[in-house]
């Protein structure tokens, strides 16, 4: 049973390499779009959560916009 079940994950595995990183067939611009959406996706979720409430606000502000910013 597992020489027939291990060509799935292996195959997906390869199937996901192919389409996911390919991103630059599409347009141009996708790729660094698809890269910095996550981040300010954190930013803005950890502003709304009250994440890192126990840092003074200029340290607050670097920690959750820092990185998107940099993007």
């Amino acid at each position: 049973m597992l020489l027939w079940m291990t060509p799935f994950p292996l195959s997906g595995i390869a199937m996901a390499l192919v389409h996911v990183f390919r991103t630059a067939d599409i347009y141009k611009a996708s790729p660094p779009l698809l890269a910095t959406a996550p981040f300010w996706e954190l930013a803005l979720s950890d502003l709304f959560t009250g994440a890192c409430e126990a840092a003074p606000f200029g340290m607050r502000r670097t920690l959750l916009f820092g990185t998107p910013l940099s993007m």
